[in-house]
């Protein structure tokens, strides 16, 4: 009887772990069951709807595979998850478990930017690509030092390398831009590639994106023409269709997940 009560003591522990760690929105995790039906269903090519031979050719999987097709990372203030939120990757790329939230997400991330003025593309830019940063964020990376004022990765004392920062002319060089964020142009001109504005001329990277309206509603038409230049960009030419766009507009946009 002592070891059958004992079993089912240890069965409870190890359903109990199992069950914290299946509700857990920061476990690792690099891969979330159900991936490629939702890229069957949400993303686009350039030559029309995603297939299964369309995603087994392409090399650009990691994000799609988290239905996150804006590569969103894990949010910087303490203890905040985004909605949708099931899991992280290696290098705190969020898993969600509809890629609709990771439009939503992205678009809140614009919107508390946007309520501190940062509106345009070039701004955008250099808030998530900071100059001071290399890529990767690692201390150092093919001889250029990372010089953010943070908690992040610095180089050692003893480099003697050059620090990753805005150029007085505002030009980097490419040997720069190989190791370090170049956020001005490369960052910022694909937010805005193809988009016109009222007057039919090209908006710009310093041009307000107007991603919301006056009250802070969504301008979808707008949301819709960004995400789809941000999720090509970030997941390798695939990009957000129609379909995720309306389901990521359904979700409630408050503060409240649900």
């Amino acid at each position: 009887m002592k070891t059958i009560g004992l079993l089912g003591v240890l069965i409870g522990m190890v359903l109990a772990i199992s069950v914290a760690r299946a509700d857990d929105p920061r476990q690792e995790m690099n891969e979330v069951d159900g991936w490629r039906q939702s890229a069957l269903q949400s993303l686009d090519s350039a030559s029309g709807p995603v297939t299964e031979a369309v995603l087994d050719a392409h090399r650009y999987l990691r994000c799609i595979k988290l239905n996150n097709y804006t590569c969103i990372r894990l949010a910087k203030s303490a203890g905040f998850n985004w909605c949708g939120q099931i899991g992280l990757d290696y290098g705190q790329h969020v898993a969600f478990k509809a890629p609709e939230y990771s439009i939503r997400s992205q678009l809140r991330d614009y919107l508390s930017k946007a309520k501190r003025g940062v509106v345009t593309a070039r701004q955008i830019s250099v808030v998530n690509q900071p100059w001071c940063d290399t890529l990767g964020s690692v201390a150092v990376r093919l001889g250029w030092g990372r010089s953010c004022d943070d908690d992040g990765a610095k180089p050692p004392a003893d480099f003697d390398g050059k620090l990753c920062k805005r150029p007085a002319d505002g030009k980097p060089s490419r040997e720069q831009c190989r190791s370090c964020n170049c956020p001005d142009e490369a960052g910022s001109a694909s937010m805005v590639s193809g988009i016109t504005k009222a007057d039919r001329a090209p908006l710009t990277i310093d041009d307000d994106l107007k991603l919301f309206t006056a009250d802070w509603n969504i301008n979808k038409e707008r949301a819709k023409d960004v995400l789809r230049n941000v999720t090509r960009k970030e997941i390798g030419g695939l990009f957000a269709n129609d379909d995720v766009f309306e389901r990521a507009f359904a979700l409630p946009f408050g503060n409240d997940c649900d």
